[in-house]
């Protein structure tokens, strides 16, 4: 027999990864049934790049199918508050927080406080963490630092990376659609540019850009351009160095700090003037852009091509990085 007949526990369950299936099986080992709520997208519209939470019913059949593969018996309910059903006369008869959650238990108790009613017992997960000790959640999985397995990103480069002949090649086509024009409407979200040429384009057409990165160069040749002096004489310029078939640990690191600065909404138009070759920093920024950013880049003789930073496309750079 379990502690308990039911235990009742709350999250969003955005991008369904396992962490959460630790906190579904601990609450599991506690009671013979978990009652759980996954809040609604109201409830959820606070959180950190809230754009990119999955749509409701995603988070309950990631939730539900969990559960039912697991032989775990469940109860599902739209949480549109803090309180859930602990309020009410209901069979829940304690409850399941995270390290992250636990002022909601407290919230839970003080408020039955008031209502006359006995405190409920308030268990607390311990949440999982990555190889750098730091949580794994889904927040960091929308702003584009880990997988739903935990892994991170930018541990493939952050010491930097020399390309091999062969991922090299894996890079040359085209990573995504080649266009001639772009949907204005599609740049709501962060913006990299990579090259000289794409970034005249976004220039010559007005675009919103959020990053610049060119080299100042056009097929090995050096490139001079009046718009992107201009450009550079009014916009912030940070210059690194960047070997051609490389990431440098320095670019890793620039990169990773800004992305946190779009994360938190406090970065601002900027260019990147790399000494040496830019054209591998469009595959340093898929790793480590936020989810639904964009990222343009040039492809010799056939246009822009255009990336929308989602999960299966850091998955495919990933793979084509590790041995």
């Amino acid at each position: 027999m379990k502690q308990y007949q039911a235990i009742g526990m709350g999250g969003t369950f955005d991008h369904f990864h396992v962490g959460h299936q630790h906190f579904l099986e601990f609450a599991s080992s506690l009671a013979e049934k978990i009652v759980v709520g996954i809040t609604s997208p109201q409830l959820s519209a606070h959180k950190i790049a809230a754009d990119q939470i999955e749509a409701f019913d995603l988070r309950w059949k990631a939730v539900s199918t969990f559960l039912t593969q697991q032989e775990i018996s469940f109860e599902l309910f739209e949480l549109n508050d803090t309180y859930g059903p602990t309020l009410q006369d209901s069979s829940v008869e304690a409850v399941a927080v995270t390290e992250q959650t636990v002022s909601g238990g407290s919230e839970i108790n003080h408020k039955r406080q008031e209502l006359g009613l006995p405190e409920l017992p308030v268990h607390v997960c311990t949440m999982l963490r990555d190889a750098n000790g730091e949580l794994i959640s889904s927040t960091r999985i929308r702003r584009g630092k880990i997988n739903r397995a935990g892994f991170t990103y930018a541990s493939l480069i952050k010491d930097g990376f020399v390309f091999s002949q062969e991922q090299s090649n894996a890079f040359k086509p085209a990573q995504g659609p080649v266009v001639l024009d772009v949907n204005p409407m599609k740049l709501t979200t962060p913006t990299f540019v990579v090259g000289d040429i794409v970034s005249e384009t976004f220039l010559k057409h007005g675009w919103p850009v959020s990053l610049y990165v060119f080299d100042q160069k056009t097929l090995r040749q050096d490139y001079s351009s009046v718009s992107l002096q201009q450009l550079m004489d009014t916009t912030p310029v940070t210059a690194l160095t960047n070997p051609a078939g490389q990431i440098t640990k320095e670019l890793t690191a620039w990169l990773s700090t800004y992305c946190d600065q779009l994360s938190s909404q406090q970065a601002s138009t900027t260019i990147l003037n790399i000494e040496g070759e830019e054209d591998l920093a469009t595959v340093a920024a898929v790793l480590l852009a936020p989810l639904g950013a964009r990222v343009y880049y040039g492809q010799p003789n056939q246009g822009m091509v255009e990336l929308e930073i989602t999960e299966t496309l850091k998955e495919k750079f990933s793979k084509a990085l590790q041995p």
